[in-house]
């Protein structure tokens, strides 16, 4: 058998067979196997090697396979419009916090932007016509008293009357330039555009995606996004864990910025969770977990529930962020399982092959979730993090610690980046950590 594999030019390798046995393998393998006892326990682990290695490489060139084939399947094919057909699964509830994240996203683009305010000072950038008018959203309790509690349909009307302004803001010249000269936040619905006018620019019909907040438009925008999606592939990552889904944002993003393989999200909020599963169920390979927080150890918990749904956490919320995002303030507590990393990727990934890039925004309560990743973090390589300058959660650890804890643990920092401005002075709160393991 050696004779036979020299002569056919096969590298040697030092790996043992038991006589007349060969460890099946991939034909690309330049694997030589040698003769050895039968009852040769080393040659036998030898072997199991061998095909594990192979397994794993059949793995990743499947997996790249899938991804050539997705990005075939879409070159030149125009993405799926926003219609609000996909709205009808959605609580009434659900659809309120939407509009009033709708509502707030609109109010920060044409009110609160400074990058807006210095060009209407100029005279590059003008009011749209509905600004001057009331546009704001009759169901909002602070707009208008509503005796009787509106029906799904109206609401769904509504929301998609908020996407329409997102949209037409969207056009705005001198937002693009700033954008571009990442002077201006954009949001989701900005980016969205974007791909539009890449994917199909000769159709005039607007590609809204949900809406997102101010705080975590940020999280996945160029470059972090594009870096992170290149750490997933240097790594050979198979799944992105999403954890502090929200409304799927980062998911959504995710996409955007070119990662086409397997993401799993997690989102505690009942409301947030049911908004998920309608923008991931689209996605085949985009998975919502069953609704719960993760920590340090299984169980169950409370978590305070924000007005604006993404500021929700366990923890309590300091004065200075409710001082800087009032609409963050906390309205009421829901009781959500919690899991565990570990638990999480042990039961639902039983390949110990397989590797994970894990994005984390759960309100000052990261390294909880950390804690509970110790047997299987050798299988997580990427890690996208938010970290706290300043104290916005009671006893949230803040950069310092979070950076000396990501580094005992065996990952290094390779990117920052901005995340929550203080609104009143421009004092920078929080920011997103890219990590990589050693």
């Amino acid at each position: 058998m050696q004779k036979g594999c020299q002569e056919a030019g096969m590298a040697r390798r030092d790996v043992i067979a038991p006589a007349g046995t060969e460890a099946p393998r991939l034909a690309a393998s330049s694997m030589s196997l040698f003769a050895g006892g039968a009852y040769d326990t080393s040659a036998l682990r030898r072997i199991i090697e061998v095909q594990a290695e192979d397994l794993v490489r059949l793995r990743r060139e499947l997996a790249g396979a899938r991804e050539r084939s997705i990005v075939a399947r879409e070159d030149g094919r125009p993405k799926p419009e926003f219609d609000g057909g996909s709205l009808g699964g959605l609580s009434e509830s659900a659809l309120l916090d939407m509009i009033k994240q709708a509502q707030s996203e609109i109010e920060a683009a044409t009110e609160r932007s400074r990058w807006v305010r210095l060009g209407r000072r100029l005279g590059f950038s003008r009011p749209t016509d509905w600004e001057s008018s009331d546009w704001r959203s009759p169901f909002i309790a602070e707009n208008a008293a509503q005796e009787a509690v509106p029906g799904a349909a109206a609401l769904r009307g509504e929301y998609l009357r908020l996407v329409r302004l997102q949209e037409e803001l969207s056009r705005s010249r001198w937002r693009q330039l700033g954008h571009r000269l990442r002077l201006s936040q954009p949001f989701t619905w900005d980016i969205a555009r974007i791909r539009q006018q890449e994917i199909a620019p000769a159709r005039n019909v607007p590609l809204v995606a949900p809406p997102v907040s101010a705080q975590s438009a940020t999280l996945a925008v160029e470059p972090l996004a594009a870096q992170f999606v290149a750490e997933c592939r240097s790594f050979a990552i198979d799944t992105v864990l999403d954890v502090g889904a929200n409304a799927g944002q980062f998911g959504t993003k995710l996409r955007g910025a070119g990662w086409k393989g397997h993401v799993v999200s997690f989102e505690p909020l009942s409301d947030a969770h049911a908004a998920l599963r309608v923008v991931a169920g689209a996605d085949a390979l985009w998975d919502v977990a069953e609704r719960c927080a993760l920590g340090s150890s299984n169980g169950e918990t409370e978590i305070n529930v924000a007005s604006n749904s993404w500021s929700s956490s366990i923890l309590p919320m300091a004065d200075l962020h409710r001082a800087a995002a009032p609409q963050s303030t906390y309205s009421h507590r829901e009781t959500c399982p919690v899991r565990t990393l570990d638990y999480i990727i042990g039961s639902v990934f039983t390949d110990p092959t397989t590797l994970f890039a894990i994005k984390i925004d759960t309100q000052g309560y990261e390294k909880e979730v950390l804690e509970g990743l110790t047997e299987r973090r050798s299988q997580v390589k990427v890690i996208l993090c938010e970290m706290s300058l300043a104290e916005l959660y009671e006893g949230a650890p803040d950069l310092k610690e979070m950076l000396s804890y990501l580094a005992a643990a065996g990952y290094h920092c390779v990117g920052l980046e901005p995340a929550f401005r203080d609104p009143r002075s421009g004092r920078l709160l929080q920011v997103d950590g890219l990590f990589v393991a050693h």
